[in-house]
């Protein structure tokens, strides 16, 4: 399937920032302005077919501008960052009786403040910051949760909560930063509660699947059950 306008601005400005951050980082003393051009670059010379369905690849080009100059002049600022764009080693996690996970991804920043560390992840989007300025966090808590786990494997705990880098592409250009409580607790359970990897563990132990064929993620592509679930069409 081809990519969207939309998918392709939070490509673009993912690329367009973290070249801002690790010039900060290494000290490369690159601009504002002269990491801008990757975002450009990204969009124009896209490196997967893109169905722009009647957009412009110039209207993008602005909208991913605009959300860029915002986080480097809004955003990068407060933040202190050790890491950029890191990919991780991956965990394997044995959850019993043949089922193992493997975690793997690749990280956006690590920060660190008054000396503990801590996740973060860029979402960009209409719907990533709401009217009021509050960053939108609930849906994104497993996502998290798997990458502070996989940051502790690689560069030990984790002690600040992970945040969203919140960035929105529609013509306010609010941006913003939402904490996110238990990532981690609701991945692996508290010592009181299982988390999510226990339950998913267990569909798979039983071969039950709790269906849901008007999910997107309802195709072979995403689901290791789709060829057995009788549920879809």
């Amino acid at each position: 399937m081809p990519s969207s306008p939309p998918a392709v601005i939070g490509t673009a400005v993912h690329a367009s920032t973290a070249a801002f951050d690790l010039s900060v980082l290494q000290g490369a003393g690159l601009s504002v302005d002269d990491t801008a051009g990757v975002a450009v670059d990204s969009i124009m010379l896209p490196d997967e077919d893109v169905d722009w369905a009647g957009s412009k690849q110039e209207k993008a080009v602005d909208t991913a501008l605009r959300v860029h100059h915002t986080y480097c002049t809004e955003i990068a600022p407060t933040q202190n960052y050790t890491q950029v764009e890191q990919t991780l080693s991956g965990l394997f996690i044995d959850m019993g009786d043949g089922i193992t996970f493997e975690l793997t991804g690749t990280l956006d920043r690590i920060r660190t403040k008054d000396g503990l560390s801590g996740v973060a992840d860029v979402k960009t989007g209409i719907r990533a910051v709401a009217a009021d300025g509050t960053v939108v966090v609930d849906k994104h808590l497993p996502q998290l949760g798997q990458y502070v786990l996989l940051a502790e494997a690689d560069f030990g705990p984790m002690l600040l909560d992970p945040v969203i880098i919140g960035l929105h592409t529609g013509g306010s250009g609010r941006a913003g930063i939402g904490e996110i409580k238990g990532a981690k607790q609701a991945l692996v359970g508290d010592g009181v509660s299982p988390g999510i990897l226990h339950y998913v563990s267990q569909y798979f132990k039983s071969g039950l699947f709790p269906p849901n064929p008007g999910s997107i993620l309802c195709s072979a592509k995403y689901c290791p059950y789709h060829k057995q679930c009788p549920f879809h069409g």
